[in-house]
């Protein structure tokens, strides 16, 4: 059940809200390159090398460092440009949630 919360706020938080928050820290700026070109290359690069059913996924080691690239990334663009609060925020469960993805193994892969 924690397993399927997690999956839950990974996808909602770790995925979609970075996304969105790259865009708004590209308006932010005034960067068609940051606001449109970034989220659209970090939502190919997460369905190709990062997604659970990717044929090409990452293996563990490399699938940790994306993310602290991407998440990391993003906490730090939130917090210079939209709002430090919600910069912190956001770092925050990007890394209980990361950490937790991968320590908690699902009923399926057992």
């Amino acid at each position: 059940m924690l397993k399927s919360l997690n999956d839950v706020v990974r996808f909602l938080v770790c995925e979609v809200f970075t996304l969105c928050l790259i865009v708004k820290a590209g308006m932010n700026l005034h960067s068609l390159m940051i606001s449109f070109v970034l989220p659209v290359l970090t939502f190919i690069f997460w369905g190709v090398l990062m997604a659970p059913k990717s044929q090409r996924r990452l293996n563990e080691v490399g699938r940790i460092v994306s993310e602290v690239i991407i998440f990391g990334g993003t906490g730090i663009l939130t917090y210079l440009w939209i709002s430090k609060t919600v910069g912190i925020v956001y770092l925050a469960i990007a890394l209980i949630n990361t950490i937790l993805d991968h320590i908690l193994v699902s009923n399926e892969e057992r």
